[in-house]
Formats: C-alpha cells, sequence, structure tokens
C-alpha cells in the first residue's frame, strides 16, 4: 500500500527543493491542436447535367464552379445552381428558394456570395488569358455594383448599406416615378412630320404603362433639343408644351346575332360531336364559366370562319366575338359543326384569334 510518505519520498540521487530531474524524451506525436479539420461539406449540384431541365430549358453545356455551384447554359437563357449548402450563405434578401439564379441579373448574387470560388473557376477555364474575372476582389466589386443596381433594395437589407443616386436605375427610377406620380411623364416619342424641329411625346400620369394608364394619354409638342437634353425622364409641362393629344375615338360595338341552334340534317355521329361540343365551358371575360350554348344564347357571334387541316374533310369552326367596329380580334369559340350559323342566313367572315376556352 502506497502511503504519503512513500508518495513524498525523494528518489535517490535527485536533489530536492523544487527541481525535477531532467529526462531524455521523445518528441511527441500529439499535437495539441487535434487533428486537421475536415473540409466543409458544401454538398453537390451533381444532378444538373447535359439535358437537365431548368428554368430555362434544357442544359446544353455547363461549368461546375466548385462544390455546390454549377453554372448553365441553354437554347435560350442561362445562370446557375447552388447546393443547398451554398444557398443557405447567400443573404436571405437576395436568396432564392430554389436555388437558381438567372444569368442577367441574379447570377451576381451568386459571385458577390462566392468572388473566390468564381475566380478560381475562371483561373482554371482561361489559362494563359488576361482575365480580370480572375481576381475575386474584381469579382466581388463588379458583383456588389451589379446587384446594388438591380436589386437595390435586397442590397440593403443584405448589407446594412445605403444604394446611393446614381448607384442603382431602378432606384433612381422609382424615386423619379414617385416624385412625379401626377405629372406627364413620357413613355413614347417620334420626330413630327407636320412640325418640323419638333417631336412629339406621348405621355401618362405618373409615366404608367398599364392599360388603364393608356388610356388616358397624352400627346405634346417639345422642341427636339429640349426633349434631347433628357429624353428618358422627360415631364412634358402643359403650360408651356402644346397639347395635341387627338379627341377619343368612339368605339361602336359589332352588332350580335344569335345563332339558331339546328341539329336536324346531321348524321349521327356528327350531331353526337356536335352536341359535346355545345356542351363544352367557356370562360368569359368576367372570369365566369358558361357552355358553349348559353354563351350563343347569352351574348351570340359577329362573325364565322372555317378551316380544314391535314388535306381532310373534317372542319372546325371559328365563331368570332369581336367588340367594336374595326376591331381585329376577339374571343374565338371553336365547334366541330354549324350547319347555319346565323338562322338562315351567312356569317360575315371574322379572322381567327386566340381562344377563350377554359
Amino acid at each position: 500500500m502506497t502511503t504519503t510518505a512513500d508518495r513524498n519520498r525523494v528518489r535517490t540521487g535527485v536533489p530536492a527543493g523544487g527541481q525535477f530531474a531532467v529526462e531524455s524524451r521523445a518528441e511527441s506525436d500529439v499535437s495539441l491542436a487535434g487533428p486537421a479539420a475536415p473540409a466543409r461539406d458544401w454538398g453537390s449540384v451533381s444532378n444538373v447535367q447535359e439535358g437537365s431541365r431548368t428554368p430555362w430549358g434544357p442544359v446544353q453545356h455547363l461549368v461546375h464552379v466548385a462544390d455546390g455551384i454549377v453554372e448553365v447554359g441553354t437554347g435560350s437563357h442561362g445562370g446557375m445552381k447552388l447546393s443547398p449548402q451554398r444557398n443557405q450563405q447567400v443573404p436571405t434578401a437576395l436568396r432564392t428558394s430554389s436555388g437558381w439564379y438567372e444569368e442577367d441579373c441574379e447570377a451576381q448574387i451568386v459571385l458577390m456570395t462566392f468572388p473566390d470560388e468564381y475566380a478560381a473557376s475562371r483561373a482554371r477555364e482561361r489559362r494563359g488569358n488576361n482575365d480580370p474575372w480572375t481576381d475575386p476582389a474584381f469579382v466581388a466589386e463588379r458583383a456588389r455594383a451589379s446587384v446594388k443596381n438591380w436589386s437595390p433594395d435586397g442590397y440593403e437589407k443584405a448589407t446594412g448599406e445605403t444604394v446611393a443616386p446614381g448607384e442603382s436605375t431602378v432606384k433612381d427610377e422609382r424615386l423619379f416615378l414617385d416624385a412625379h406620380a401626377t405629372d406627364q411623364v413620357a413613355v413614347s416619342a417620334t420626330y413630327s412630320e407636320a412640325h418640323p424641329g419638333m417631336v412629339e411625346v406621348t405621355t401618362t400620369t405618373g409615366g404608367g404603362r398599364d392599360p388603364g394608364s393608356w388610356e388616358n394619354q397624352r400627346v405634346f409638342l417639345v422642341p427636339k433639343d429640349e426633349y434631347a437634353a433628357d429624353r428618358t425622364r422627360f415631364v412634358a409641362d402643359p403650360d408651356r408644351h402644346t397639347d395635341i393629344t387627338p379627341p377619343p375615338v368612339v368605339k361602336v360595338p359589332v352588332a350580335r346575332i344569335h345563332p339558331v341552334i339546328d341539329t336536324s340534317g346531321l348524321t349521327p355521329t356528327a350531331k353526337e360531336r356536335f352536341t359535346m361540343d355545345l356542351a363544352q365551358r367557356w370562360r368569359r371575360d368576367d372570369g365566369s364559366v358558361a357552355t358553349l350554348r348559353d354563351v350563343l344564347a347569352t351574348e351570340g357571334v359577329t362573325g364565322k370562319s372555317a378551316d380544314t387541316f391535314d388535306n381532310s374533310d373534317k372542319v372546325t369552326y371559328y365563331l368570332q366575338q369581336t367588340r367594336n367596329v374595326g376591331d381585329s380580334g376577339g374571343p374565338i369559340l371553336t365547334t366541330s359543326s354549324w350547319r347555319s350559323p346565323c338562322g338562315g342566313s351567312s356569317c360575315p367572315p371574322a379572322p381567327r384569334a386566340s381562344s377563350t376556352r377554359s
């Protein structure tokens, strides 16, 4: 049994008084820092390959930028795809839920978040070329400028910085329109043939471009030099610029015909098909849905055309519902048979238009 005296006993030949024996020891292979930290798992986008579906069509070519980052191109557009792990590193205010970032504007968000990875990828792809995009600092600077321009609100939320005037066309345009919400802002212009040296400037209130705004558009005569000085944000002054807005066109509704539905003389097969056509449901302009029979009874038609396809004798009839005289189109109703579409008389010919069938 070991006693306290045994534990305190000084070994023979080893001086006492706080001195320690000097021992020769081999260097330890155990590091206090522990083993090297494993590389971060950035996930995978290996499911994105040539032919894979993207928001812009099938992949035609792709570049693996880094683990969890792939750049793709399609026949019409392209972009970048991030793994879930990578996507979590994108600031929430700029992040897409799908991990897809289209190439024109959103891809700059990826470059701003991962400039080192993109620069390294460019260096691999363009060895020997004097490419500024192989410099991470250049990538980050250009990407931040682009994100400021196209996504100023998201950039401000993500960084806490304020996008200054001149750094974002999107923000500048919004501030301009807010400041001129009640003014006549230019939406288009053309040189005036009737007034040499002048421009005919079409405006809407606040620069609106929705259908409601276009209904109240105005046209002003503006000196060419004055308009050219700031054509992108021109505001017409009704007190200085001559208003040459043409008088509104009076729209005359086209007379509607309510066809007589007559199935006599049809073969049993044709009659069955026509009956099914009449039961088809169509969506009206107000969003309600009605059968073709009900639409013909309540709304009527304004004209008819017919087509055959593939050199067959099968005819498809297109019943026009033009709204006003002079209109080039309108809702179209289709049916497989219509012997007497206008109550015993021939309907006027009608151009084809897009279907409104629900």
